[in-house]
């Protein structure tokens, strides 16, 4: 509260002022214990004779958090001029030169808090609202009229922080011209829409697949709703502040989940089956810690499993299956000590760890049986190898040439059973050839593989084809891999 840490007392002299319990976008911290306490001074140096503070805006979790004003420097029952939580406002007067404002909250539900003004009473008329600043210049989300703050479009609440109606026209833009939209969402209403009568029959004030709770959206259930985002897919920000529960299954949203998405701080539960999805879910998916329900099946999706997808200890039920992902599954889904995971119909690597939290999975072999050439010259560039094998182009866009685990440039893939990749430049020595896939090892084996010297002229490729070695006396050396020939008389042509 006002950068104040818990129990620490903050003190207030000045005629006139808000107070507000936190000072930024998010909500107000668990388990806060904050006081303020005001003691104005008038204009002529002397202290108050009756202060009127205004309560303007409260939202707070109903009968566990909220504000309390006192009438002394102690906090008890017998001190209490008002409490207030959940979303009622007051005004209220104390006669005498003081008051003690304090906020707590406990450790589940934290929500957008308390804001107030006061002032002296008889100073009323002196106070400047024209020159008023704003708590928060109102969160950048509207402007600051008369010391009131008034909301740009989609933005609601007293300090314009309620963007729930911002986040519903980003959606309804996105997937315009849809049935749904068209004839239920209302583009041009201004206000909270869960003050509105959501009943489910058809008005221009119905919001399809909206529901809420303490004047906060918590649901969007918008499955089977004729959904189409005609490849605009979701907005590439964080969806509703406080909804739990978010589904848009059986839909075509088309393209990737934005890395914004999941940083719902409230998401719970996720469906998006069967919604056109393409790309990969991404490592953002760690700032969703309270996920339970996560489905993405029978989607498009590629790429591997999340390497955070483990560290979301609450996750009950995780569908990925009837998918085009790929690269080994994590042996950390151990971890994940409530789930149950299905993967089945993936493009996933073999082997599969043996995990009682997977209850399907497939996977597919992935091998290399033979390269050729098996050699390259040191440092020489733009050779070319042919690697034969199986199960290369069911993770065609992913697969790498590796050589002694630095990957190739370009890598080709041909078929099922045969690709082609350049040759990185490298230091003589033996190695060895594997295919990556994700900057990890992907096929089940690998094979023998070397770089052998550039020799100059003069010099030859010894027989273990290491190092160069001087030319013997009466012959001939090239220089490269070739080997010495007769100096005098006949021998073969050098091609």
């Amino acid at each position: 509260m006002h950068g104040t840490r818990n129990n620490v007392l903050m003190t207030m002299t000045d005629p006139w002022g808000y107070f507000w319990t936190h000072d930024s976008k998010g909500e107000y911290s668990a388990d806060s214990n904050c006081t303020i306490l005001v003691q104005p001074i008038d204009s002529h140096g002397n202290p108050a004779t009756q202060i009127t503070i205004n309560i303007f805006a409260v939202e707070a979790e109903e009968g566990f958090d909220g504000g309390s004003i006192y009438n002394q420097t102690t906090m008890s029952n017998s001190s209490l001029v008002i409490s207030v939580g959940g979303h009622t406002g007051a005004i209220v007067t104390v006669d005498q030169s003081f008051f003690l404002f304090n906020f707590h909250s406990d450790g589940t539900v934290n929500r957008d808090g308390i804001a107030a003004f006061y002032y002296i009473t008889s100073e009323e008329a002196n106070i400047p609202w024209a020159t008023l600043e704003c708590p928060m210049d109102c969160f950048g989300q509207g402007t600051c009229v008369n010391g009131q703050c008034v909301c740009y479009s989609g933005y609601t609440g007293v300090l314009c922080k309620n963007d729930d109606l911002h986040k519903l026209f980003l959606l309804h833009d996105n997937c315009l011209y849809t049935d749904w939209a068209s004839t239920t969402w209302n583009r041009t209403f201004e206000g909270n829409v869960c003050d509105l009568d959501l009943s489910p029959d058809p008005s221009p004030q119905a919001w399809t697949g909206i529901s809420c709770s303490s004047h906060r959206i918590r649901e969007l259930d918008l499955n089977g709703v004729n959904l189409d985002c005609h490849g605009n897919g979701l907005p590439a920000e964080p969806p509703l502040r406080y909804a739990d529960m978010i589904d848009m299954s059986e839909s075509h949203i088309t393209g990737s989940i934005p890395t914004e998405f999941w940083r719902g701080y409230s998401l719970n539960q996720v469906n998006l089956r069967n919604a056109d999805l393409t790309g990969n879910i991404g490592e953002g998916i760690a700032d969703a810690p309270s996920l339970n329900l996560l489905d993405l099946s029978h989607n498009q999706i590629t790429g591997p499993i999340p390497a955070a997808l483990p560290r979301l200890q609450l996750l009950n039920e995780v569908d990925l299956s009837n998918n085009l992902m790929s690269g080994y599954i994590p042996s950390e889904l151990a971890d994940m000590p409530l789930a149950q995971i299905s993967l089945s119909n993936n493009n996933f690597y073999c082997p599969t760890p043996q995990l009682i939290q997977i209850i399907d999975v497939s996977c597919n072999n992935l091998t290399v049986a033979a390269i050729s050439p098996d050699s390259a010259i040191s440092g020489d560039t733009g050779s070319t190898v042919t690697v034969t094998g199986v199960g290369f182009s069911y993770t065609a866009n992913t697969l790498s040439c590796a050589f002694g685990g630095v990957l190739s440039d370009n890598t080709t893939v041909v078929s099922d059973t045969l690709l082609t990749c350049t040759v990185p430049q490298l230091i003589a020595g033996a190695t060895t050839f594997a295919l990556y896939a994700f900057g990890a090892p992907a096929s089940l084996n690998a094979l023998d593989f070397s770089f052998v010297p550039k020799c100059p002229y003069g010099t030859y490729l010894n027989a273990n084809q290491s190092s160069c070695a001087v030319c013997p006396p009466h012959a001939m050396c090239e220089g490269g891999a070739q080997q010495p020939y007769p100096e005098f008389g006949y021998h073969q042509a050098i091609k």
